[in-house]
């Protein structure tokens, strides 16, 4: 086996560990576990520096196209977790504020008879 075609077998294999740490992320989103999301974020980031670090070999393109589509589809799947998410915190937030105001509001009226 080349050094040339070491790498290749290298690059593979830590493409396919960025892609379980993008799924495991996908599951921890799924269950609300933003820390351990960030936490595994930092570890697929210098995964995927590593993974494309060298120039690509020809023979290899396919499989890393394959591979960058399958991230970019769980990076898709990560995302609308975290809109949906987001958009059910801001809801939550408003319903609270307006309770406040409610609430604010009632013991004014109290105070003034």
């Amino acid at each position: 086996m080349t050094s040339s075609d070491l790498s290749v077998v290298n690059r593979q294999a830590q493409l396919q560990q960025v892609l379980a740490l993008s799924r495991t992320m996908v599951e921890h989103a799924g269950r609300g576990e933003w820390e351990r999301i960030a936490e595994l974020e930092q570890q697929r980031r210098m995964d995927m520096m590593q993974a494309l670090r060298e120039p690509l070999v020809e023979d290899e393109t396919g499989e890393v196209r394959e591979s960058l589509q399958q991230l970019m589809t769980l990076n898709g799947q990560l995302a609308e977790i975290v809109r949906s998410a987001r958009d059910e915190s801001v809801k939550q937030y408003n319903t609270l504020r307006d309770g406040r105001k409610a609430t604010q509001a009632y013991q004014q009226i109290g105070t003034h008879k």
